[in-house]
């Protein structure tokens, strides 16, 4: 029996990549409309976040070749109320940003505890960071910061757009802290269920 030609496989399985990228990126340009008309909308329902963090990881990581990715989360269940689809986008999101902006490779670190009332994520990477005055604006609609156009990474400008949106909608904060040239790390704090 003939064995599948390793080329074929490759192009199978990089035909397979884009469309999944495209459909992200349709989905995408869709949530932004809706974020526009105000329908943007969150189904809630319970949520285990250290479980879907661990499925979005399964997810990613062999799409990620050159980078590490380290984890530390918490050893209990962390419940909260919530829209799985849109938090696996935010996860989905962070984790790749980490990894694209890191085109040197290295290390993504992704963390999920509990403090508190609260569960935090957060995702650091060791990359080309954020410059101090682009901060400020990137939770905006299309906004790039200027060092990611000069090193030509590619993007729209609307996943942390939509991160934000997701975030508010859970009743959450996000920020990042970050210096040129030296990573950044995003953080997430979300309300948990009341036990």
């Amino acid at each position: 029996e003939d064995q599948p030609n390793p080329r074929n496989l490759r192009s199978v399985q990089v035909i397979g990549e884009q469309s999944l990228r495209l459909n992200r990126m349709v989905g995408a340009m869709l949530d932004v409309s809706r974020i526009e008309t105000g329908q943007l909308s969150i189904a809630r329902a319970p949520v285990e976040l250290v479980m879907l963090t661990r499925r979005v990881l399964d997810e990613i990581m062999p799409m990620l070749p050159d980078h590490t990715v380290e984890t530390e989360l918490a050893d209990e269940p962390l419940l909260l109320d919530g829209d799985e689809l849109r938090l696996e986008q935010v996860l989905h999101n962070l984790i790749n940003n980490a990894a694209k902006y890191s085109p040197e490779g290295g290390v993504v670190q992704v963390r999920v505890q509990r403090e508190g009332d609260d569960a935090l994520i957060s995702v650091t990477d060791h990359g080309i960071g954020i410059p101090l005055e682009a901060q400020q604006r990137l939770f905006e609609r299309f906004y790039r910061a200027g060092n990611a156009q000069e090193l030509n990474i590619k993007g729209m400008g609307i996943g942390l757009y939509l991160v934000n949106e997701i975030i508010g909608l859970h009743s959450g904060q996000i920020d990042v802290r970050s210096a040129e040239g030296a990573g950044s790390t995003f953080s997430i704090r979300l309300p948990l269920r009341p036990s």
